[in-house]
């Protein structure tokens, strides 16, 4: 059976936009990448670069392990 992929960073992403007010165009922005793209990231059907992933981790204070190993987790 496949493992599924960890939603707990990107969950905890999501709590941080609540908590600030940010909406994902914004947030967006602010990476310098599409909405849809991180729309992709969030859903889980894509996963973050190494360097994206860093700019997320810097915002948001989320771990960046905690990025990356939700991202191996397939």
């Amino acid at each position: 059976m496949p493992r599924r992929r960890s939603n707990r960073a990107f969950s905890t992403i999501q709590a941080w936009m609540e908590y600030t007010g940010t909406n994902q165009r914004d947030l967006a922005k602010v990476l310098g990448i599409s909405e849809s793209h991180l729309c992709n990231i969030l859903r889980k059907n894509r996963n973050a670069s190494a360097g994206l992933a860093l700019r997320m981790s810097q915002l948001t204070n989320v771990p960046i392990e905690t990025l990356i190993e939700s991202a191996r987790v397939a």
